[in-house]
């Protein structure tokens, strides 16, 4: 016996003319939206198919509640600071600043007497300058993993280790500021001092240098160490999107079963 057989089964014409097409398919939309049902099949074919539609529904909706509940209470993240001018917002929210001690940077900020550099030295911990000013830059990163601060270091050397620690775990500001040039020196009169500046701009012109070092940044290997978070973490839209897979593959199905059904029983006539 077909399926088409099994569901028509004693059920006469009449018993469908009351249930239209559009009747059937708000049921079947309702029921997907947890709503009240219009269909009322008198029949157990039309049950069994029925309940079958109700438990999927029920399914997608569960998730599709899960998956809503988990974006509503995801915690929310702090202002990603991009720029020197946003570090004042940062440090209003309880940020600290950190730059290594005795080093360039930390020479640019203090000895800047005016505008945005000035303005940012008065941002750093003066009271508690052990915080502000390690003399150890090693463990800075790690601290910025567990504490709230924000460590100001050379492009080059913050690509260089965050990459070995973990990209993804960080956030680089997208713009940059007093790019740093690194040159060679010679004794007074070397002969090749000449050579050597032209064939340096060349390379840095040609972009040979930047390629360089892009080559050796992807060369890299991430440490395969995360952190743990504490607490609970909410589910992103990634991780629930099978349940609309299901939802289309199952739809999917029951368009060629159909299909195929309807083909098997026009050449069933025929023949």
């Amino acid at each position: 016996m077909s399926l088409n057989s099994w569901l028509m089964k004693d059920t006469s014409p009449a018993d469908f003319s009351r249930q239209s097409l559009t009747g059937f398919f708000f049921s079947i939309t309702e029921s997907l939206m947890t709503q009240e049902s219009r269909v009322t099949p008198p029949y157990n074919a039309m049950r069994f198919t029925l309940l079958l539609w109700y438990i999927f529904s029920l399914i997608i909706s569960a998730l599709y509640s899960g998956m809503l509940t988990a974006v509503l209470v995801k915690p929310s993240f702090e202002k990603p600071v991009n720029s020197l001018s946003d570090l004042p917002y940062a440090v209003q929210n309880g940020f600290t600043l950190v730059v290594s001690a005795d080093t360039s940077d930390y020479f640019l900020f203090k000895e800047a007497t005016d505008g945005i550099y000035a303005d940012t030295w008065k941002l750093f911990n003066q009271e508690d300058k052990a915080k502000s000013f390690p003399l150890n830059s090693d463990g800075s990163y790690n601290k910025i993993l567990h504490d709230k601060q924000i460590f100001i270091r050379g492009e080059a050397a913050a690509i260089f280790i965050t990459t070995r620690i973990g990209r993804e775990q960080f956030h680089l500001a997208k713009e940059t500021f007093a790019p740093q040039l690194y040159g060679m020196v010679f004794f007074t009169g070397a002969p090749f001092q000449a050579t050597f500046n032209k064939m340096l701009s060349y390379m840095i012109e040609g972009g040979l240098v930047r390629k360089w070092r892009d080559d050796g940044f992807r060369k890299l290997k991430s440490k395969p160490t995360l952190t743990e978070s504490s607490g609970h973490r909410a589910f992103t839209l990634s991780q629930l999107q099978a349940a609309y897979y299901v939802l289309l593959i199952g739809l999917i199905s029951a368009v060629v079963a159909l299909i195929l059904e309807n083909l098997f029983s026009y050449f069933n006539k025929l023949v």
